[in-house]
């Protein structure tokens, strides 16, 4: 199986952030610049990724919580799709 000379079909990205571009990390940190008003829990980013943390001494609080959390966030990521 010879890998040079294979292609794979080109396809147009309906969304996103083009990947390689010197603007890839700057539209990145605007698209996602409110997300920290979003959530109470702790987020870290770095470039073009973000972590989210949640820490609570009672397990059951913790996740009920980090739920509401990742609630919160997947209807921000839907209505900013």
């Amino acid at each position: 199986m010879e890998a040079f000379g294979n292609f794979s079909s080109i396809a147009l990205a309906e969304r996103g952030i083009p990947q390689g571009s010197c603007l890839s990390c700057l539209f990145y940190n605007i698209f996602v610049a409110d997300i920290c008003k979003v959530t109470k829990m702790n987020t870290t980013s770095y470039a073009d990724d973000m972590s989210c943390s949640n820490a609570n001494k009672s397990l059951n609080k913790l996740q009920e919580h980090t739920q509401q959390e990742l609630d919160k966030l997947a209807n921000w990521y839907a209505s900013n799709e």
